[in-house]
Formats: C-alpha cells, sequence, structure tokens
C-alpha cells in the first residue's frame, strides 16, 4: 500500500495535537473537531 493515499501533516501540527491530547482534550473530541481519526498518529507521537 502506498502512503500517498494518507494526508500529510506537517510536524507543527502533529506536535499540537499531542499537546492538546496531553493537555487533557480526548481524542473522540478531537477526532471531531479535526474531522479525521488520528489515534494512530497520537500514539506514535507519545510512544
Amino acid at each position: 500500500m502506498s502512503t500517498d493515499t494518507y494526508p500529510k501533516y506537517t510536524d507543527e501540527f502533529k506536535k499540537s495535537i499531542v499537546t492538546l491530547h496531553q493537555n487533557g482534550k480526548s481524542l473522540s473530541r478531537l477526532s471531531g473537531e479535526y474531522e479525521f481519526a488520528f489515534a494512530a498518529h497520537i500514539h506514535a507521537q507519545t510512544a
């Protein structure tokens, strides 16, 4: 599978999402606000 099918997000954007999550925003709320499922991205950034 090609990774070209996935949206590309800047490191700054991903870090801001991780920070929001670490500061208490739930994954479901973030997912609703940003309209995509990114639990795997957060796990990759926080692991």
